[in-house]
Order: C-alpha cells, then structure tokens, then sequence
C-alpha cells in the first residue's frame, strides 16, 4: 500500500495539471536548487488536510500559482482552479484523495465527492494516515532540530503518539478536584482543632463568673457613696458661688443704665453712617482694580502684537531674499536644459546619418564566385594558411592584449566621465549649502541681539521684584511686631472686653459676609476634657483664627477691618488650604498599638464640625498626645523618626527635642498697667505701615511680567540653539562635500587621467606591433592570391576580405560611441528637469503674500489697542478723584467713632473690674455645673446607681433606684475597722443627719433616705429550657463523638445558676449628653434639669464635709478601696458570654465533625478516580516508550553499521527522568556513534546528529506507521559513508508495506532508487517534472556488495529487527 499518483493544478511553481507518478517503494526526487523539488512534499503534506502554516505560508492563497492569479485579473480563459489530487493503493483497491482552494479556504473530496474535514480525515484513517502523529515526514532543515529537541519535547512528541495526551485533560480536571478535596480535609480538620479548643478556654471562663460577681457588688457600693459625696460637695460650692455672682451683676447694670446708654445710640447713628460710606469707598477701590486687571491682560496682548508684528516683518524680509535666489536657479536651469537639448538633437541626428552610411557600404562590397571559383580560393587560402600559421598565431595573441588594453582604455573614460558628472553635483550642492548657511546666518545674528536684549529686560524684572518683595516684607514684619507689642500692653487689662469685641466682630463679618465660618475655637472641641489643654498650647494664637470660605473673602473681611479699626485678627482661607500636609497614617496606628499605650493623634481626639477639617489639620500638624510625660518622651526620643508631642498636662517636646511646659499660671504675672502714649504711638506707626504697604506696587503685575519674560527667554533661547544647530549642521554639510570634491578631484587628476595616458601610449605601441606583423602576413598572402585577385579587377584579396569587416566595425563603434554621449546627456537632462524649482517660487510666493496679510491685521489690531489705552487713562482719572472724595469724608467720620469709642472705653473700664468678679463667679458657676454634670455622666455611664428621691418634683419610685443595706454596712463596717471614730451605726446615722441643722443639704432628701435599699449588679441566668433547645444531638453521628458532646452537656449543667435582675438604671433616662449641635439655652435646660434631682444622701457621714480636706480624704479613702478590689477583679476578668458561647461551640464541633468525615469521603473518592485515570495514562505512555526504545536500539545500530569489517555499530538509548509520572518529565535521548567515546547530543557532529534523528523518527514510525514516509532533504549533512548506509537502510525497509519517497541531492543516494523524478524550471520559471525507472538499469555488481554486505553479526540484528517491527504491527492492530 502507498502513494500511486501526485496529481497537481496551479499549486505554488507548478502551473497546469502536471502528473507525477506512479511512485514505486523507493522514490526520489531531484533536481537543482530552487527548481521546486519541496513543493512536491507541499503539495503532498496540503492534500492530507495540514494547515498552511506547515506549508510554508500563513494563507492558503498564498499556495496559488502566481502566474494564475494574474490570468485571474485579466480574464483571460482557461481552468484556474488550484488543488491537488493524491491516489492511494490500498490493498488492492485504488482509492482518490482531493483538496481544493477556494479563496482563503479550501474544499475536500474523496472519490470526487466534496466532504467535511473530519470526514476526510476518518477516510484517511481508514486505510492508516493519521496526520496527527507527524512522524511519517521530515521537512527540509528539520534533521537535526528532532535530534537536538529537549527532554520535555521528546515526551511530549511520545505523550501525543502513544494516545496519552488525549487524557490530559481529564487527568489535569481531576488532580484539581483531588487537591481541593484535601484541602477541604486539612481545612476541616483546623477547623474542628480550632473549635476544641475554644471550648476549653469558655469552660476556664464559665468558673471566673462567680468570683468575679462578688467583688462587683462591693466596687458598686463603694462607687455610689464617692458619687454621692461629690454630688453633695459641689451643690453646696454652687449656692455660695450663685449669691456673689448676683450682687456684681446689681452693680453693672446700674452703671450701664445711667451712663452709657445714651453715648451707645450716638455710637450706633454714626457707625450706620459710616458703614454705609465705607461700602461706597470698596465699590470704587473694586471698579478701580477690575480696570486695571483689565488693563493689564490687554497690556500683555498689546505686548504680543508688537512682538507678532516683529516677528513677521522679519519673516517677509527672509522670505523675499530666499525668493530671489531660488529665481536665478530657476534662470540657471532653464539655460542648462536648453543647451543638453541642442547637445541630444545634434548626437541624434549623427546617429541617423550613420544608419545611413552603414546600408551604402554594404551595397557596394558586394562580389560573387562561382563554385570552382570558390574551390580555387579555399585551396589558396589553405597553402597561406600553413605559411602563415606562426605569424597569425602571435598576431591573435597581440590582438587579444590589444582587445583587453582597449577595454580598459573604455572602462577610465567611463569612469572619467562619471566622476566629471558626480564633481558637477558636489559643486552645486556646495553652492545650496552656502545660500543655506547664509541665510540661516544672518537668522541666528538676529536671535543672538533678541536674545540679549531680553535677558537684560528679564535681570532688570526680576531685581525689581525682589526688591518689592523685600520691602513687603519688612513692612509686614514691623507691623506683626507692633501687633504683638499692642496686644501684650492690652492682654491683661481690656482682656474681657476684648474677647467680647472681638466676638462681636466675628458676628458682624458673619453677617456682612456670608462665607466667615466664625472662630476656629468654636467649631471644634475635644472629645474629652482632658485634652482642653493640650489642645489650647497646641492651636496657641490660631484658637482665635476667623475660618473663611474663599480668598476673596478674607480679602473683603481685611478690608473691613481695616477702614472700621477693629483690630488685627488671623484668617484661615479654606480654598488655600488644599495642599496642607495630610496625616501621617502610621501615627494613627500608635492608639491600636496596645500594650498599654494612651497616644493618640491630637486631630482624632476632636469633635469638628464638617467642612473645615483641613483648617483643624492646618492648626495641629501631626501632633501627638498622650496622658505621661515617660509615654512622651518615649514616643519623642524612642523612635526612628522624630514626633512631635505634647501631654494632657501641657507638656510639649518638639521634633527638635526643645521640652517646654508646666507654668501656665505665670501668664497671670505679667503687669496690669495700661500705658495708654505707647499704644497711641504704636497705632500710629501701624497706620503708617499699612498706608505705606497701601502704596507699594502689586507683586502680581512684576510677577507676571517676569513670567512672560522668562518664557520669552526660554523661547528665544530655544530658537537660538535651533539656529545654532542648523548652522552647525550646514557646516558639517560643506565641509564633507568640500572632502568629497577634493576626494574626485585627487581620483580624476592622479589616478585616472595618469592611467588613461599611460594606456594610450601602450595602445599606440601594440597597434605598431600588430602592423608589421599584420604587413608580413599580407606579403606572404599577396605571393599566393596575386593571379585570383587579378581575375577580379581587386588590388588584392585583402580588399575583400578585410575592407567589408573594417567597414562593419568602424560603424559599430562610431554607433556605441553616439549611444553613450546620448545617454549621458539625456541623464543630466531628466536630473535638470527633475529639480522642483517652480514649486519652491509657488510655495515661496504663496507664504509671503499669506505673512503680508497678517501683517496688514496685526497693524490694524495695534491700532485699535492704542485707541482703548486712552479711553482706559480717562476713566481710571475719573474713578480715582470719586475716591479720593470719599476717602477723606471717610476718614473723618472715622475720627469721630474713635472719640465715641474713648469715651465708652472709659466707662467699660469702670465695668471690667466689676465685671472680671462677675465673671469669675459666673465662670465658677458654670464650672461647677460642668463639674456636676459630669459627675452625672460618669455616674451613668458607668452604670452606678444612685438613691433618687424626686425628679422635677415627682416622687421616684424606690424600687427601681434602692440601695442595698447589706452591701452599705459591710462598706461601713470595713471602714469602721479602719477609723474607730467613725464606728456609727447606720440608726445614728440617721439620727444625726435629723439634727443636723446646719447642713446645706436638701433636708427632705435625707430625711427620707432611711429605709432605701441599693440595686443588685445585673447577671447572667442561665434558662435550661434553652440549653434543651440548643444541645439537640444529630443522628448521623458516630458513637464516639456523641459520648464527647454528652460529656460536655454534664460539664455545663452542673455550674449553679446565677439570679439576673435586669431593672433598668432610671439615671440612664434622665441624664442627657451635651452635644456639639446645642445651643445655650439647651446646655441650660439640662443644667435645669439634673438640679431638680433629689437624691438620699442618707448614707454620707456629716462630718467628712465639714472642710475640703477631711472631703478629700473621704474620697482618698474610697478610691483605695475601689482600687484594691479593681486590681483584683482585673486578674479575673470574666467572659459573661462565656455560657452561651460554650454552648455554640460544641453545636459547631459536632457539625465540623461531620464536615471532616464528609470530607474524608469525598477526598478517597477523587484520588481513587484520579489514580485509575493516572496509571491509564502511564500505562500508554509506558508501552510506547518501550516500544520506542526497543526499535530506536536496533535501528540507530543498522544505520550506524560500518561498510566494511569488522563492521562496528553504534548504541542509541531513551532514558525517563521520572518513572512514576514519565509524562509530566522528560526523556532523554543519548547515542554513541561507532569507534567514539559518549557525548551529549548537542556536541555531536551534524551527520551524527542527522543519523541519530532518522533512528528516532524511524523508530516511533514502527509505533504508528503510515504505509509511507517522505523525506526532504535528509542527507544534506551525511558524508558519503553515511549516505550509502541510510541508502542501505531504506532499500532493505522499503517495501509494498513501506513506500519512501525522498527529496535528495545527493548522487549516492538517488542512484539506488527505483523511481527518479527530476524537477526543473522552464523559462517562464514554472516547474516541470520528468520520470526515469532505475528498474530497468540493474545496479553494479560492486554497488550491490556495498549495500547487501553484512557483518558477522548481521543476520541476528535482521532478524531481532524484523520481530520488533511485527510485535509494533501486530500491537498497533
């Protein structure tokens, strides 16, 4: 079985339908180099269904007969379709294979009927080729890459023949679910680990409960007593503080009715009228700075259109200089086109004449003889001939010298005349390099001048604005150091009234301006009040800050100030705090530290209102706090990087390491005294500075000037190194062309011109020489033809012979001669015409009649901007008198306010001595209440309940809010034993608190505190109900895992249960926070509120507040106990979930249980269906190794066996680098070529490694064979011993079971085939092919011995061979 005939139409070289074939066991294919012997295997490998891109092509189009595509395009007649057709004998019965290209596609048939790919693959299945092995061809150059392939491709070469890989995937679905199965085993097993032991640590947990509870219930009664007694002590402040308070307030409205109501209405008139004319005065200062904006933005465009005007003048001027010289090249080149023309007309017209001339002598050369005539001159010709033999030999030998002598002459004219012509173009590239460089020139002067020009302006700019910048500068500084002199003269005398003008300040800007957000002080607070003071130190003067929305206003709110005189404040503008340096992150993550750690960053410990956290972060930076000055220097000095910190008490330490801190009572030192001359002289060196700084010209104006020059600058700059450049450039440019004309020259003067002289002379001398000879030749010729020439009426037979070729040649080279010059002229006139000259002039012209009229609009532009600069000075004339009006009206009524306000000083002096008692009363009041109500907070939050007696003047039900007297007395009883003056019991106690009559406390509190019980500390109860609904078994359960859950329910239900009152604590009701959101009078309805509480102090002992210091030592005394018993309830520290955790727990231990076992399950059964399809896939790989291998050592030896004796033999072996998975490794592939040594493949000589690769291929053929195998090329690299022992090989395997056909060039190996088919081109480059039987030729008796010799050991190795290859058939079938 095998390949019959190769029918081809139209694919790739081969045009038509050529026939190869039929095709015998042993065919080969040959012919010269690119004649299109491969296309043959093409056409083969196309008709079997492998893409293109194994064809040598990425689209099937591309396989297409090129001449038949252009047939295509012309319409032209004739069958242009392109297949191939193949037939294959298969036992017996000849069977028709087709494809077709139809486009980018292809159409398969079999037996001329069009089927589907797949089933024209079944089909060739069906008779054995599958094309998927890729084993039964080897294309050109592919030799030695099967030798040279890794391990990893070599399995994956056996992988896909032995029908392994066709379980890849399966194998790679289920090793995936394999390795999620134990996953899931290992994670279940964690899990219930993990669970197991949760349910140790709530058992440990459950048993601290009880212990715990019983110190809670002391701590509470010691916590209600110390409340109470604080609760008592700052009631009684309170009273005392309140009766002060309202005699300093009688005082000060006396003094405010009768005085200074009436100077406050005159006050109030005028600072209407003033605030009125103020707004006018703002108008015009607006009006005036929009003008002079606007001024300025066209003062920039006026500015650019003097220079745009500039600049194109420039521009026409170049123009027009570029334009003349490109009109004079046009001029130049017009007159060197019309003289080539003459100069081609006149060596056209002598080509004519010569034509001419040629036919005369033709017609008049003409003679005839007769036949014995011509009998007569060859008999003469040969006795000359045999005379003259000797002379006409050397005189060839001189002419042939003479031929070459004349060719070189021929060759330097050339030459010279090329080397003229390149000379002309250097010599006008040198001339356009020049203009070049000119003109870019005198460019490069002018930007050079632009740009001095502009770096003086651009010096002068800047020192101007330095300049500027300076003296604003230290205006600002003298008028903050005059600010802080002022402030320190008033800071303790005005600082009452101050503070409450300068809140009256910030009310008015709110509502003149609607973007002040007020004091940055009242829009945020602390978190806690223990970090008021840190915060206080931390913001320092921007706690008074006024938080605006926008720059502009900040602006209006200055102004304000200024033309009303109410004082220096600090703005914070919130659109200018967008690149404020956000939080350092990592800080943040000291709070989550733990380890006892109480830093905190100073901006996450405040309660800030939205929108105006940048300000915040502004006045803080990343400040850190903390309770200990230890915790801050171990945060300041400790770390890596440096931290700024401060402490609640108001220690700081700087990043530098600078500690300060802890005297903030010295700032009350400072002197009383108002030196009322010295702040009048320091208002007025302030009023100066800001008229001055008034005055001073806008930074904004020099800045933007200074912008535009430095990008002019730049510009230019950039301009000038462009120019520089090119000037550069141009000159590298000259000089090379300079070198190359030198270059030409040297070559014309000393090297061509001297060569052609010296031939010349040496033409002349072989020309002398071939005409003495050429004269000796003659005599002798003359002796012989005298009386035949005479017969003719010719001087001499050389008149015929010789007179007829001169003539002939003399034309010829005349005509040559003529051709050359033509050709030459006719080159310089096409490179003469090709110069685009007209098209530069157009262009040129074109630009410069575009920049004229941009130049006519920008003069017209300049124009209009002169008209508007003196419409611009008349207004701005006008505006500035309407100002300076209303200015001086201004500053006038500004005089008499401040008279108003010196005289309203005076009396709210009188007021703030009066008033700084006021107010420190009313301060404590406010304290106190504070202090109260966060007694109250503290209390509630911490759950303390207190005995209360009436609530807005209802009676308090006493059951919710009773004391335990147990828990009191043991309380009492223990600090009896500590003070045995204290040792009442709790009868006289109450007794005394009766005759207490000088007790500020409420009497009816205590009165009806005797019989009040304290509330039970809520606890946990435990419901079994519950623990029955929760501790449901499952019935799916093994028996060791319910004897484990049974065992824990014992555990859990022999704990006693513990009684839970779970009544609310009414304090949680009636106590209220004090938020950000409130106003005043709702902080006072709360005041109101926990004022009207009455509570039963019965439990207080009387004499512990007699004074503050036995006070402080009851509250001492307390706190230790409170202490002691704290310390011990934190070494316990119980879980009062931990039952109903427990309980959960074991619920999910058993479910884990589950789980894991459900796992385990799922996990044997995927590996065991992992590992059937493992050892299936080995098993295959495994037997097609073995095959392999078995063949690959009894092949690589027969190909290997030497010629002669003592016939040695290579050894070639298949390795796995993994036998328990061979698939996923590598094999490796080793041979030992005859009489070497072992050596990796890589290493090996290229025949070697070619004979190595034909083993293997050979040798998994035997595993899947087709019934052919076709081989491109495959002794390109084998030496002649090599070829005869493959062509042994293949004679001895080839067979009607084994067809070869082989692509060679080798003589060796074709020669000993049965079929030849010879490949060539025809002269339209199409490949044509042609058959030769070597059947017919018997082979030589001493090639025959070369290839059928064999070794001693032959015959076994034959027959070991031929059993492997049966034992593979018989396997395959």
């Amino acid at each position: 079985m095998g390949i019959s005939i190769l029918k081809i139409q139209n694919f790739k070289s081969y045009k038509g339908n050529p026939l190869i074939g039929p095709f015998k066991d042993f065919s080969c294919v040959i012919g010269p180099n690119g004649r299109g012997k491969s296309n043959i295997m093409d056409a083969i490998i196309f008709v079997l269904g492998h893409n293109s891109s194994q064809i040598r092509s990425t689209k099937l189009n591309e396989l297409v007969n090129t001449h038949i595509v252009t047939d295509k395009n012309n319409n032209e007649g004739g069958d242009n379709s392109t297949y191939v057709a193949i037939n294959f004998n298969h036992q017996g019965n000849n069977y028709r294979f087709s494809r077709k290209i139809i486009g980018n596609g292809s159409q398969y048939f079999f037996e001329q009927t069009q089927v589907s790919a797949e089933q024209y693959q079944k089909h060739l299945k069906d008779i054995g080729i599958d094309i998927g092995t890729k084993n039964f061809f080897v294309f050109q150059g592919d030799v030695e890459s099967i030798a040279t392939q890794n391990p990893k491709q070599i399995s994956a070469f056996i992988d896909d023949i032995s029908g392994s890989r066709a379980l890849k995937f399966e194998y790679d679905r289920l090793l995936g679910e394999k390795s999620k199965c134990e996953d899931d085993v290992f994670a279940s097993y964690a899990k219930r680990k993990t669970i197991a032991f949760e349910k140790e640590q709530y058992k440990e947990q459950w048993t601290e409960v009880k212990e715990y509870q019983s110190m809670q219930d002391r701590v509470d009664s010691l916590k209600t007593d110390q409340q109470l007694a604080k609760l008592y002590q700052t009631t009684k402040e309170m009273r005392k503080e309140q009766k002060l308070l309202d005699e300093s307030k009688q005082q000060i409205q006396s003094i405010q009715s009768d005085e200074m109501k009436p100077l406050e209405q005159q006050y109030t008139q005028t600072s209407k009228n003033q605030a009125s004319l103020h707004k006018e005065v703002v108008q015009l200062e607006d009006d005036i700075s929009r003008l002079i904006k606007g001024k300025k933005k066209k003062g920039s465009d006026q500015y650019s259109a003097e220079e745009e005007i500039k600049y194109i003048s420039e521009k026409i001027k170049k123009t027009k200089l570029i334009l003349s010289k490109a009109e004079n090249s046009r001029s130049k080149q017009i007159q060197e086109i019309d003289q080539l023309r003459n100069e081609l007309n006149e060596f056209t017209e002598q080509l004519e004449n010569l034509d001419d001339e040629k036919e005369v002598a033709e017609t008049g050369l003409s003679i005839k003889m007769d036949h014995q005539q011509i009998e007569e001159y060859n008999q003469l010709k040969l006795q000359s001939g045999k005379e003259t033999s000797g002379l006409k030999i050397k005189y060839d030998q001189l002419s042939r010298e003479h031929k070459i002598e004349q060719d070189q002459h021929q060759q330097l004219t050339y030459r010279l005349e090329e080397f003229e012509t390149m000379k002309k173009k250097f010599q006008e590239s040198k001339e356009k390099f020049q203009n070049q460089k000119d003109i870019e020139q005198s460019n490069f002067q002018d930007l050079e001048q632009k740009l001095k020009e502009s770096e003086k302006e651009l010096v002068q700019c800047t020192t101007r604005f330095n300049e500027t910048q300076q003296r604003q500068q230290n205006l600002n500084n003298d008028l903050e150091r005059i600010q802080y002199s002022l402030s320190d003269l008033k800071s303790l005398k005005s600082e009452s009234q101050r503070d409450r003008q300068f809140n009256q300040t910030v009310e008015t800007l709110k509502s003149i301006f609607p973007g002040v957000k007020g004091k940055l002080m009242d829009l945020c607070e602390p978190s806690q009040r223990k970090y008021a003071t840190a915060l206080t130190l931390t913001m320092g003067k921007l706690m008074d800050a006024i938080i605006v929305d926008t720059e502009e206003t900040l602006i209006g709110c200055v102004r304000y100030l200024k033309e009303q005189l109410l004082g220096v404040a600090t703005f914070i503008s919130l659109d200018r705090l967008q690149m404020v340096k956000p939080i350092n992150q990592q800080l943040r993550q000291i709070s989550g530290g733990g380890g006892g750690s109480t830093a905190k960053l100073l901006f996450d410990c405040l309660k800030i209102q939205k929108g105006i956290e940048d300000a915040v972060l502004y006045a803080l930076g990343n400040t850190v706090v903390c309770e200990s000055l230890a915790e801050a220097k171990l945060l300041a000095f400790g770390g890596k990087d440096r931290v700024k910190v401060i402490t609640i008490q108001g220690i700081r330490i700087t990043k530098s390491g600078l500690m300060s801190g802890g005297g903030l009572s010295s700032i009350k030192s400072k002197s009383s005294q108002w030196d009322t001359k010295r702040v009048e002289e320091l208002k007025k060196q302030r009023d100066t500075i800001l008229a001055e700084l008034s005055d001073v010209i806008q930074l904004n104006e020099i800045f933007n000037q200074r912008q535009q020059l430095t990008s002019q600058v730049h510009q230019l700059k950039s301009d000038y190194s462009l120019s520089k450049s090119k000037i550069e450039l141009l000159n590298d440019r000259l000089k090379k062309n300079q070198q190359e004309l030198e270059t030409n020259e040297k070559v014309i003067n000393e090297t061509i011109i001297p060569e052609l002289s010296e031939l010349n002379e040496t033409l002349a001398k072989r020309k002398t020489q071939l005409d003495q000879l050429q004269s000796e030749i003659n005599s002798i010729e003359e002796r012989y033809f005298s009386g035949f020439s005479k017969k003719f009426g010719v001087d001499n037979i050389r008149e015929y012979e010789d007179n007829r070729l001169a003539k002939i040649q003399e034309n010829i080279q005349k005509r040559l001669s003529l051709t050359e010059s033509i050709s030459v002229i006719q080159s310089r006139l096409d490179y003469e015409q090709g110069r685009e000259i007209d098209n530069e002039i157009k262009q040129l012209s074109e630009e410069l009649n575009a920049n004229e009229k941009i130049l006519d609009q920008e003069l017209e532009h300049k124009k209009e901007n002169d008209e508007k600069e003196k419409q611009f000075k008349e207004n701005l004339s006008d505006l500035q008198k309407q100002h300076t009006e209303k200015k001086s009206q201004l500053d006038k009524m500004n005089i008499t306010i401040k008279d108003l306000k010196k005289q309203l000083s005076t009396f709210n002096n009188q007021i703030t001595d009066i008033e700084k008692l006021s107010n420190r009363h009313d301060f404590n009041i406010t304290k106190l209440r504070g202090v109260y109500h966060q007694i109250l907070i503290e209390t509630r939050n911490e759950d303390i309940r207190l005995p209360i007696l009436q609530f807005k003047g209802k009676e308090i039900d006493q059951g919710n809010n009773n004391n335990n007297n147990n828990n009191n007395n043991n309380n009492n009883n223990n600090n009896n034993n500590n003070d045995k003056s204290e040792g009442e019991t709790e009868d006289n106690n109450k007794k005394q608190k009766n005759k207490d009559s000088e007790a500020e406390v409420d009497e009816s509190a205590v009165s009806e505190g005797e019989n009040v019980k304290k509330p039970k500390k809520p606890t946990i109860k435990k419901k079994k109900s519950s623990i029955k609904r929760k501790r449901e078994t499952n019935k799916g359960d093994q028996e060791d895992n319910q004897e484990e859950d049974e065992e824990d329910e014992d555990d859990i239900f022999n704990e006693s249960d513990v009684e839970e009152n779970e009544k609310p604590n009414i304090l949680q009701d009636i106590i209220k926070d004090i938020t950000q959101a409130m106003v005043q009078d709702d902080i006072l309805d709360i005041y109101e509120d926990e004022a009207s509480i009455k509570f039963n102090y019965s439990s207080l002992k009387k004499r512990v507040f007699v004074d503050q210091k036995t006070y402080e030592e009851y509250l001492r005394k307390l706190t230790i106990d409170i202490e002691t018993i704290g310390k011990e309830m934190k070494r316990v520290m119980p879980n009062y979930k931990a039952y109903e955790h427990l309980v959960d727990v074991s619920d999910k231990l058993k479910k884990v249980r589950k789980e894991l076992n459900q796992a385990r399950d799922n996990a044997k059964t995927k590996i065991d269906s992992f590992n059937r399809v493992r050892d299936q896939r080995k098993q295959l790989f495994l037997r097609a190794f073995k095959r392999i291998a078995k063949n690959l050592t009894s092949i690589y030896s027969e190909l290997t066996r030497e010629l002669e004796p003592p016939y040695h033999r290579g050894s070639a072996h298949l390795a796995l680098e993994d036998t328990e998975n061979p698939f996923n490794s590598g094999v490796r592939f080793t041979v030992i070529p005859p009489n070497k040594r072992f050596q990796e493949m890589d290493q090996l000589s290229g025949g070697e490694k070619s004979v190595a690769a034909l083993a293997f291929l050979f040798s998994t053929h035997g595993l899947k064979s087709t019934p052919f195998m076709i081989l491109d090329e495959i002794d390109a690299a084998f030496d002649s011993v090599n070829v005869l022992k493959l062509v042994r090989y293949v004679r001895h395997k080839a067979s009607k079971d084994l067809q070869f056909l082989v692509i060679s060039l080798k003589e060796q190996f074709f020669v000993h085939s049965d079929l030849l088919v010879g490949v060539c081109r025809e002269p339209d480059s199409q490949s044509k092919s042609f058959h030769l039987l070597l059947e017919e030729f018997p082979e030589s008796d001493e090639a025959k011995k070369a290839l059928i010799s064999k070794g001693d050991d032959e015959t076994e190795t034959d027959g070991k061979t031929s059993a492997t290859s049966g034992s593979s058939e018989s396997e395959n079938d």
